[in-house]
């Protein structure tokens, strides 16, 4: 719990006042693309990432942060998607347990195993 009270302290972008607008949230499927209208529909899903961006006007505090939300109960191998999106990832909070995310920094491009029923929130570098 100190970890994300020390994330929402630190970054602007978890201290929003208002929605984030459509242009600054991309929602994502496991794959790393963007997620389709036939995604949206698939009963079956339990893996959901969402590319949060907050694009500071005075380009104090420009950020990212990519934050998969996995419901099922098996482990699922996502994409951490590259090119615009990001060079690197970095882990900074997770529901897992200890030792189960990576540490170091993870390439875009890269595949992320997620543990069942975990939330994981990597920093976007």
């Amino acid at each position: 719990m100190k970890r994300l009270l020390h994330l929402r302290k630190q970054h602007p972008l978890f201290r929003r006042r208002t929605y984030p607008k459509p242009e600054d949230t991309t929602w994502l499927a496991p794959e790393g693309r963007e997620m389709t209208e036939q995604d949206w529909q698939d009963e079956t899903r339990r893996t959901l990432g969402m590319y949060l961006a907050y694009d500071d006007p005075y380009r104090t505090s420009d950020e990212a942060f990519l934050i998969w939300f996995h419901g099922g109960s098996d482990a699922i191998q996502v994409e951490l998607p590259d090119g615009p999106w990001a060079d690197t990832y970095t882990v900074v909070a997770h529901t897992g347990r200890d030792g189960e995310l990576p540490t170091e920094k993870i390439a875009a491009g890269s595949s992320l195993q997620l543990p069942s029923h975990t939330v994981v929130v990597l920093q976007v570098d």
